[in-house]
């Protein structure tokens, strides 16, 4: 019975113990929710014109270091960039950028085919390429949403490399943001990223029509 006791008393102890380290601690945080973000824009409408005969393949592009995150990266200062924590793009942004475009391609009804991985088509042209930027700017005249991409049209069955390559171009936008958080931001970089794949549209059509 002493036993019982004793035991019993030294539990009543730990417990004690174990509540007054705890109320040190104090309440621990609830854990933030992740937002994740994508592109949202419409894709451009058919037009009723001849459509090309080239099968055009797009791979995920590639995304330059600074921004090679899910992470959405911004800019408080001058030569410096951060990142939110909770607000993420759902991919990486060089698939998300090729992902789109690849489907604002096929929705133009331009061109023959337009495949994101190889299939049975074997494609007459390549296009690559690589987000050079895409970030917040928050500048003090007001948030500004940046995109910039480089993309490069090959004619896939010419074996030599100086003349496979029919044009390399680099594109950017920049489009100001309605208020001041990740949310905004997102949808004006939506906004320029619907102008970058119209540009890039027109000018591929334009130099496989040649």
């Amino acid at each position: 019975m002493k036993s019982f006791f004793h035991d019993h008393h030294q539990l009543h102890l730990l417990l004690g113990l174990c509540f007054v380290l705890s109320g040190c601690v104090g309440p621990t945080n609830p854990v933030q929710e992740v937002t994740y973000y994508t592109f949202s824009y419409d894709p451009p409408p058919s037009q009723e014109i001849p459509r090309l005969p080239a099968v055009l393949q797009l791979d995920a592009f590639t995304t330059a270091p600074l921004y090679n995150t899910e992470k959405i990266v911004y800019k408080p200062e001058q030569f410096q960039r951060k990142v939110y924590n909770y607000h993420r793009w759902q991919s990486i942004p060089g698939e998300l950028v090729a992902y789109y475009l690849a489907r604002d391609m096929k929705a133009s009804s331009r061109f023959a085919a337009v495949l994101t991985q190889p299939g049975r088509l074997s494609p007459t042209h390549l296009l690559t390429g690589t987000v050079d930027e895409i970030f917040e700017d928050d500048s003090p005249n007001g948030w500004q949403a940046v995109i910039g991409l480089t993309v490069t049209l090959i004619n896939a069955s010419e074996r030599k490399a100086d003349r496979a390559v029919i044009f390399q171009k680099t594109y950017k936008m920049s489009e100001s943001s309605a208020s001041r958080n990740p949310s905004a931001v997102v949808s004006a970089m939506s906004s320029a990223m619907s102008m970058i794949s119209k540009r890039v549209i027109a000018d591929v059509f334009v130099a496989l029509s040649e």
